[in-house]
């Protein structure tokens, strides 16, 4: 016997042809989001809490392994997507709540734009959406399962210059869209002192170091994907990061890799 419910569907009585032999068919409740989940504006299906009766079956059906199995997703990205279960070992749903298990694919609706030339003269990738400050001179296409959080840290922004870079995405990240391109970085008065800037960690061994930008990595990601997704070339990536090796062999998730560096100063030419 499966642990998950099956279609209920009315079936009359081969006895009878009385409409009052046909049982009444009742839709389960739904069930509140769990604290944290994705909301229905960003989630496209939810899995409830199961029970069956059994103690053993329901352990089993609402672990977070079987889940994830069952809906076809990631453990981690079903931790991403419903943060409350990265506070519960072993990882398991709650009774009476209901998780995240699809996010929504849609994006806004609107006209292929065209490369255009910003202020900074850095050529603007498309699509972006509306509002995104004219000063930008990075971005970064979000990737299904992004969140503003993770997007902002990893290019060494607070959420608040993140969001005030990209004002369409919303104050609460409701309106962040995958395949769209984010402002992560902006071009800047001269300042007259230079400061450092921090390394994040974890890093791998080698990397250079006049870095100036850091991604965290994803499992899922390449070193390619990586690269041209920051403006780079494949070259570049691995020669700011050896430590990844010359066919991305080497590359792990959750380590922070350099995809920026600062630049010479060009020398002033006396006649």
């Amino acid at each position: 016997m499966s642990v998950f419910p099956t279609d209920v569907t009315a079936t009359s009585s081969p006895t009878s042809t009385s409409s009052s032999s046909v049982p009444a068919v009742s839709l389960p409740p739904v069930l509140p989001t769990a604290p944290g989940s994705k909301p229905p504006s960003q989630c496209k299906q939810y899995a409830n809490y199961i029970t069956t009766g059994n103690d053993a079956a329901d352990t089993l059906a609402n672990s977070c392994s079987y889940v994830s199995r069952f809906y076809d997703v990631t453990t981690a990205n079903l931790k991403k997507w419903n943060p409350s279960l990265q506070d519960t070992e072993p990882c398991a749903l709650s009774e009476g709540y209901r998780y995240c298990v699809s996010l929504q694919d849609e994006s806004p609706t609107k006209a292929p734009p065209t490369s255009t030339s910003s202020a900074t003269g850095v050529l603007t990738p498309t699509p972006t959406q509306d509002g995104i400050v004219s000063n930008c001179n990075q971005f970064y296409m979000v990737k299904t399962s992004d969140g503003c959080y993770a997007i902002a840290t990893s290019h060494g922004l607070t959420l608040e210059q993140f969001y005030s870079y990209n004002p369409a995405v919303g104050s609460d990240c409701s309106t962040l869209y995958p395949d769209y391109y984010v402002c992560v970085s902006v071009k800047t008065a001269a300042s007259p002192t230079t400061t450092a800037t921090p390394t994040p960690t974890p890093t791998q061994d080698g990397m250079v170091s006049n870095y100036n930008q850091f991604y965290m990595v994803e499992t899922g990601d390449g070193c390619y994907a990586i690269a041209t997704s920051h403006g780079l070339t494949l070259e570049q990536f691995y020669s700011y990061n050896p430590a990844v090796g010359s066919d991305c062999s080497t590359l792990y998730p959750d380590y922070y890799v350099c995809v920026g560096v600062k630049k010479a100063a060009s020398p002033t030419t006396t006649m």
